[in-house]
């Protein structure tokens, strides 16, 4: 398996992959994570990671100076300086994946990882998967007055697919196939699927832009009737109020928190809310300023009416929402067999 390792999302999407891999007989040879000089990769994930890890330089976005959103053109920028960086890595991940022969290649989204297979081991099936495929879907309704953006996303999912034989496509919804890409729901790891949710007094924040964290905690502070736990990098620094609760991420303690949690305000990425989805969790999404796919993810999910889109971490707080059913939500979910779609072919 290749991560691509931006968000929560990655890992635990991958992570499950591994297990309903494992639980069917199937091999995992090794892990390769790709990091960067911007982020630290979540502790949890090297600590649970049952699998060799080996790590490789990748491109990131950097973070605006509030750590809310993220810089494109400078990232950009700083990415193609870093450019025969990452075409070593390019060749020192090759060779790696021709030392380990595997048959299946998996990779989550990561553009030097899909160079390297395709380079290096050529006898081997490269299956990608992310949800990022699904804006590329001609069932997806972009958001309007972000046509660079939109150009930028399409040129990577393009890149992507020319590097790989199947594309797996996570989506909140049903989706018929096109080229490519096939359309699968949620990998929703078993920690969560097992959960019975009740609803009870505190609010569960999650953010992987810190300076979210830093505003929701100073609206809380002005709110003490309101509890929350909030989970962010921010852990163990600063003054956080009584009523408020900080932790590190953390894939064991989370869906703990979500047994007994009120609401959800999170970031708009992908797998915190497909998880408050299944549970029926009532979820506040908030894209991060500049990032185009959690836009699109916002309004993707608050399509389905289990998740409701606000355009400030002040009026997720406020505000009041009550999700649809969803149960054909969770019965799309459950009833997916993973290993059979990847050794379709």
């Amino acid at each position: 398996m290749i991560i691509q390792g931006e968000g929560k999302g990655h890992f635990s999407q991958a992570m499950e992959a591994g297990t309903r891999l494992a639980e069917c007989g199937t091999e995992i040879r090794r892990c390769y994570l790709g990091v960067s000089l911007f982020r630290r990769t979540p502790s949890y994930f090297k600590e649970s990671c049952p699998y060799p890890l080996k790590t490789f330089l990748s491109p990131n976005f950097l973070r605006t100076p509030d750590r809310k959103g993220i810089l494109v053109f400078l990232s950009l920028a700083v990415n193609f300086l870093l450019l025969p960086f990452y075409l070593f890595e390019v060749a020192r991940l090759g060779w790696m994946l021709n030392r380990d022969r595997c048959d299946r290649i998996l990779n989550f989204y990561d553009p030097l990882g899909g160079l390297a297979a395709r380079w290096f081991r050529r006898g081997a099936k490269k299956i990608t998967l992310s949800h990022h495929f699904y804006l590329s879907h001609p069932d997806f309704i972009h958001p309007h007055g972000l046509e660079g953006s939109y150009f930028w996303l399409q040129l990577m999912n393009r890149f992507m697919l020319k590097q790989s034989d199947r594309a797996l496509a996570l989506s909140f919804r049903h989706g018929a196939r096109h080229g490519k890409i096939e359309v699968i729901p949620p990998l929703v790891g078993s920690h969560v699927r097992n959960i019975q949710h009740k609803k009870g007094k505190s609010d569960l924040c999650y953010f992987l832009n810190e300076g979210f964290a830093r505003e929701v905690i100073d609206l809380y502070r002005a709110e003490p009737g309101r509890v929350a736990d909030v989970f962010s990098d921010l852990a163990g620094s600063g003054d956080v109020p009584v009523n408020v609760t900080l932790h590190a991420p953390s894939r064991e303690l989370f869906p703990e928190k979500m047994k007994r949690c009120r609401r959800i305000i999170t970031t708009a990425g992908f797998d915190t809310v497909a998880e408050a989805m299944y549970l029926g969790v009532a979820v506040f999404v908030l894209p991060a300023v500049n990032h185009y796919e959690q836009y699109c993810n916002a309004l993707d999910a608050s399509r389905t009416g289990m998740a409701f889109q606000v355009g400030s971490a002040g009026e997720g707080l406020r505000a009041e929402f009550e999700p649809v059913n969803n149960e054909k939500f969770r019965e799309r979910v459950n009833s997916f067999d993973f290993c059979r779609t990847i050794w379709l072919s």
